[in-house]
């Protein structure tokens, strides 16, 4: 499906927002990104930043290397940091065989390899088709955020890109994803709605559709305050929406002559396979240097990050030959014990190498770096550039005499910001000379700069030792060299989890629908500056009682839940956790509480399983 694009009538909604909370006559293209900003569900500032750390002096620089030959688990020790900014994380090839697929999985976490990791990661095992719908919306709302998409087309609309690459998009992108994502999970009846205005996914289990919006980061009860509401139901009943989204989004759902569906808009091929070719090594950043791809709105993304590509293969042994695509007419140091370190055999014959660079992240950038020799007039280099093989630009020519080092800038041809995606590409050296030894090159350095999602990258955690699971298969020779660079502050650590309810007691019973629920803080180093708090049907918090019950208040240890959403009878759950100028804490243990406004009449209490 295309894009939904909305510059004219975004200015119209918002305004009508901004005077009247009711929608404006003509049909909406998309939310605005201000509406998103209002709601809290993007920072206030949206500036692209470089760096998303303020570190002063107090921060000191740490890495850690962990070099191995077989797959297996090393550790990380943190139990000394009180905070952790990462940085980078950098695979290098520094044996003489390929490395296949390498990947590092920190804590059990962030293993988004394909969508059927992503999938084993959010469900964890579940079979109950509510809680894993719940647990993929969950998912997809922590772990994305909405911007101007990158492209028109289906490019972002598979998970593992989605997730990995990018990490932002509009409302038919997360919608898309997810229902790719049920769909892989198992329901086979999911779709996408475009509602003129807004794109959302349903899926259907237990004999009824249901909506679940990752973007706006909502669901709908029924009034019955339990079942999540389809779209439909929603359309036929505004006030489901409108009492959690406001009657501007109620009437997305109400003017039901524009609203429709569509399915199958994704595709789940991709994943973040890759080869590290002696000498190639994978850099990963949680900051950027400004290179992003977006041939769309070309609105730079308030966060992301880059990394590189970096093949440096080694000219003076025979190894690197088989990391090129082909070598015609080529002479090496190690063949003939002469320099250049790559000649030519037959200087009557052009001599011809190609290199394909390839990465399951995007590529928005680049250079090449030449150190050559040519040692007269008639010796010539030609570099020169193809997304496909077969269609070539001229890069650069060389002319002789010269002994230098060249670097050439693969922005250009790459386009990211006015191109179709590109994960490959393909450069092509042409050597032409008087004699064999007198043109050549001594070395090859090919850089393609990486976008990537920082939300995805494998995390260290303070104060706790961190375990890594390494994976991949290696030919005969192949070592891979793991760094994992940070930065880490000892003076304040995060909280740990709150003691104890205070209002109501844990397995207490209360008599109202309203309560202002209170508890006690862990003392802490630093200040506490928010709490997360989520009211929910279960224990471990998979299924919220609304969307208005996960909420992140202040430093107050304190929240009176909204009125109308509690039931007489039931039994609910509730957890809360603390950040301070350190980190989040971990999750408190959950406590319950019962309503009961009638206690008279507990034998009669009405049962909602």
């Amino acid at each position: 499906m295309k894009k939904f694009f909305f510059f004219i009538s975004v200015f119209i909604f918002f305004v009508s927002l901004s005077c009247a909370d009711e929608i404006a006559e003509i049909p909406l293209q998309s939310l605005p990104i201000d509406y998103y900003i209002q709601k809290g569900l993007l920072p206030k500032d949206v500036t692209p930043k470089r760096q998303y750390y303020n570190l002063d002096l107090r921060w000191m620089p740490g890495e850690f290397k962990y070099t191995t030959s077989t797959p297996g688990i090393y550790h990380i020790d943190m139990t000394g940091a009180g905070s952790v900014a990462n940085q980078g994380i950098i695979f290098k090839n520094t044996g003489s065989g390929n490395i296949q697929n390498p990947w590092v999985v920190l804590n059990g976490e962030k293993n988004w390899y394909s969508v059927d990791t992503i999938l084993t990661e959010i469900l964890g095992g579940e079979t109950d088709p509510k809680k894993k719908a719940f647990f993929i919306w969950k998912f997809m709302k922590l772990n994305r955020y909405h911007w101007y998409p990158a492209d028109g087309s289906n490019e972002i609309h598979d998970p593992t890109k989605y997730l990995n690459v990018y990490g932002y998009g509009f409302c038919d992108d997360s919608a898309t994803n997810m229902e790719a994502l049920f769909k892989r999970a198992g329901f086979s009846m999911s779709r996408v709605w475009g509602l003129s205005g807004h794109v959302i996914p349903e899926v259907y289990y237990n004999t009824a559709w249901h909506m679940l919006d990752a973007d706006l980061e909502v669901f709908y009860p029924e009034r019955d305050n339990i079942i999540v509401a389809s779209v439909e139901d929603c359309a036929s009943d505004g006030w489901l929406v409108s009492r959690v989204s406001g009657s501007s989004i109620a009437s997305l759902y109400t003017t039901t002559s524009n609203n429709s569906t569509y399915q199958n808009a994704w595709n789940i091929t991709h994943t973040m396979s890759m080869t590290l070719r002696p000498g190639e090594q994978l850099e990963r950043y949680w900051y950027n240097w400004g290179k992003y791809r977006d041939n769309l709105y070309h609105q730079e993304p308030p966060r992301y990050g880059n990394g590189r590509m970096l093949y440096s293969p080694d000219l003076s042994s025979n190894i690197f030959k088989n990391g090129f695509q082909s070598l015609t007419n080529i002479e090496t140091y190690s063949d003939s014990n002469t320099t250049p370190n790559i000649h030519l055999a037959d200087p009557t014959q052009s001599g011809i190498l190609l290199c394909k660079m390839s990465s399951p992240y995007l590529f928005v950038g680049g250079t090449v770096q030449l150190n050559v020799y040519c040692e007269g007039s008639t010796d010539t280099i030609s570099v020169s550039f193809s997304k496909t093989g077969s269609s070539w630009s001229k890069l650069l020519d060389i002319n002789g005499p010269t002994t230098s080092t060249f670097e050439i800038s693969l922005d250009s041809p790459i386009a990211p910001t006015s191109s179709a995606a590109c994960y490959s590409f393909f450069i092509q050296f042409i050597l032409n000379g008087a004699a064999k030894n007198s043109v050549g090159m001594n070395d090859i350095r090919i850089c393609g700069d990486i976008q990537c999602a920082p939300v995805a990258l494998p995390t260290l955690r303070p104060a706790m030792t961190n375990s890594c699971n390494v994976t991949f298969s290696a030919d005969a020779g192949g070592i891979l060299e793991i760094r994992h660079i940070y930065n880490e502050l000892n003076t304040v650590y995060p909280p740990s989890s709150p003691d104890c309810p205070v209002f109501p007691k844990d397995d207490g019973i209360i008599s109202t629908t309203a309560p202002i629920l209170s508890w006690e803080d862990t003392p802490c180093s630093g200040t506490i500056s928010n709490h997360d708090i989520m009211v929910s049907w279960d224990p471990i918090g998979i299924l919220p009682i609304t969307p208005l019950m996960w909420k992140t208040l202040g430093a107050t240890n304190s929240w009176q839940l909204p009125d109308g959403w509690l039931l007489d009878g039931q039994t609910y759950y509730w957890r809360v956790r603390t950040r301070n100028n350190a980190d989040w804490g971990p999750w408190s243990e959950p406590w319950s509480f019962t309503v009961v406004l009638n206690p008279s009449g507990i034998m009669q209490w009405k049962s909602y399983k």
